[in-house]
């Protein structure tokens, strides 16, 4: 999976440069998410959250394009294992980075107070930690393994942006990692989630 990500990076890097070619202006901004765990990350995360960094492209009169880069966290949720060593409580956090594309479709008439859907491509590479408590003679140890870990995936946006103004809106997009199919449990969807937050422009 490692060898995917040159090839998402410059995916993402041909759908910007053509951005620019038909820009008339642009921006960048500041997103700030809190993150909902769905799929199969809702088995293994508590709720999360994101600061992202997006570049906006002027992509005609309905359209704008949006280079978005994230950066984000999910605390792991707390299960009891049983093995052969004995009974320990063990969690599974993660640091998440997202880089992608998104078409910024504006449905009314301004985009300065309007709504815009949001469809994009990306994908999405996480680092996860695992962490087990365990009592030994009356005092609970606790380890961390910081490699437990690696895992990337393609990821599909779908949501909304709700503009207060111009430059403050509210931003709701569900985040799939991989494609959801009939067996739901595979590790490429652990990081699908809801994202709700601000987005700022400068």
């Amino acid at each position: 999976m490692r060898k995917t990500l040159p090839i998402l990076l410059f995916t993402t890097g041909a759908l910007c440069a053509q951005g620019q070619e038909e820009q008339v202006s642009h921006r960048f901004g500041v997103n700030l998410q809190v993150m909902i765990p769905t799929d199969t990350a809702a088995k293994l995360y508590q709720t999360g959250y994101s600061v992202g960094i997006p570049f906006y492209f002027h992509q005609g009169e309905q359209v704008e394009g949006r280079l978005r880069v994230e950066f984000g966290h999910f605390n792991g949720k707390t299960r009891t294992v049983s093995n052969y060593i004995g009974i320990h409580q063990e969690s599974v956090s993660t640091d998440t980075r997202f880089v992608g594309y998104d078409w910024l479709v504006r449905l009314g008439e301004s985009r300065d107070s309007g709504v815009d859907l949001i469809v994009g491509i990306g994908g999405a590479h996480w680092y996860q930690t695992r962490t087990t408590s365990s009592t030994a003679g009356g005092a609970i140890v606790t380890s961390s393994d910081d490699g437990y870990g690696e895992k990337l995936a393609f990821v599909l946006s779908v949501g909304f942006t709700f503009h207060i103004t111009r430059n403050v809106g509210i931003e709701a997009k569900q985040m799939l990692t991989s494609l959801p199919g009939s067996n739901r449990d595979f590790s490429d969807a652990e990081l699908s989630h809801t994202s709700v937050g601000v987005a700022f422009r400068f």
